[in-house]
């Protein structure tokens, strides 16, 4: 004959079961226990005393994720939160990538004067930079009378 013992331990409104037998086995029965109420269960649960987020990343973790795109500026600041923000001194402080910062039409990749508007003059409009003197004659186009000939 044997004598068998339950012991039950609880933290807040859950309890874990404990099964001894003087046989020397035992086993614990756990609970579907979510400490932090995110609905993620403890055993699973990263972060069982922090609530996750809950914003379509990275929720499985139980972990809140407060800048999903590690760009360094908050999700609650942040008009992209998902698509990290190019850091080029650019209206950085929206968490937007800004492509085409000058907004000539040419991305910045490729431009080569990124915060300067291409002034689109049938003149080496490819490179992204305003032409000032297309001929090279010393005189700037906007009071050349003869733009294009030297």
């Amino acid at each position: 004959m044997f004598k068998d013992n339950i012991d039950a331990v609880e933290y807040g409104d859950y309890k874990d079961f404990y099964f001894n037998a003087n046989f020397g086995v035992s086993f614990r029965i756990y609970s579907d226990r979510d400490t932090d109420g995110d609905g993620i269960s403890d055993d699973v649960d990263n972060c069982p005393y922090e609530e996750e987020d809950i914003d379509g990343f990275q929720d499985e973790d139980g972990c809140p994720d407060y800048d999903n795109d590690n760009d360094g500026i908050l999700d609650i600041n942040d008009a992209c939160q998902n698509i990290a923000e190019d850091l080029d001194g650019f209206q950085d402080e929206d968490g937007c990538p800004d492509l085409d910062n000058d907004g000539d039409g040419i991305e910045d990749l490729d431009d080569s004067c990124p915060n300067v508007k291409e002034d689109i003059d049938g003149f080496e409009d490819e490179d992204g930079c305003p032409d000032v003197d297309n001929d090279g004659d010393g005189i700037l186009d906007d009071v050349d009378q003869c733009v294009g000939q030297a």
